[in-house]
């Protein structure tokens, strides 16, 4: 089971979050995030990836959700298996920690917004919503039949890491077949900006009707 930090709900709980952080990173990384939305009817659970080599990075050993080949994401080789598997680690850590018919929301930032996408979309049924934060579709995703939670997708104008013309194609993707997406974009780089936090939180009250 993957560990995680827990964020309990301040009032009667309406609905969970699981939080999904970016290459070398943690869970508690995204902790002043969750906080931060002032939701108080919000449970959040933030996982921590595994540990593992990743190529891109000269093979050093972090945490990552999955590895990554090249710079040039769109153009290097994929690791859909361990994307796959991380997908799956969450969805059996949401087994554990999220009641039957419970609200759930999926927000990944980075590589987090990948296995949010293939864990909403494919993996985890029942999910209400997710939220990309620079994050894209994995291109083994394409053609695989789609559920269509709510989604909210976000991107900086400036990022070098995520290119936001990868993020565009998936929200173009996605729509192509009909899935609802709130597209928002930033002056900003790879990062996470108050501003999108406003809008992230806006999302999440009408999407769970708070």
């Amino acid at each position: 089971m993957l560990t995680c930090l827990e964020i309990p709900a301040k009032q009667t709980e309406r609905g969970v979050i699981i939080w999904l952080h970016g290459l070398g990173a943690d869970g508690s990384d995204l902790e002043p995030l969750a906080q931060m939305l002032n939701l108080p009817q919000l449970r959040h659970i933030l996982p921590d990836a595994p540990v593992r080599p990743v190529t891109v990075n000269g093979g050093m050993a972090m945490r990552a959700w999955y590895d990554i080949a090249g710079a040039d994401i769109p153009a290097a080789a994929e690791d859909s298996s361990g994307m796959i598997a991380s997908a799956q680690a969450v969805a059996a850590l949401a087994a554990s920690k999220v009641r039957p018919g419970t609200p759930l929301l999926l927000i990944g930032f980075s590589q987090g917004g990948v296995i949010a996408l293939i864990l909403g979309l494919t993996v985890l049924p029942g999910v209400t919503g997710i939220g990309v934060l620079s994050g894209y579709m994995p291109r083994f995703l394409h053609n695989e039949p789609w559920r269509k939670p709510a989604l909210f997708m976000a991107h900086g104008t400036g990022d070098s890491v995520i290119l936001p013309a990868w993020g565009q194609a998936s929200r173009d993707r996605l729509e192509q077949e009909g899935c609802p997406v709130r597209w928002r974009e930033y002056p900003m780089a790879h990062a996470i900006c108050q501003e999108e936090l406003e809008d992230l939180a806006l999302w999440i009250q009408n999407t769970l009707d708070l």
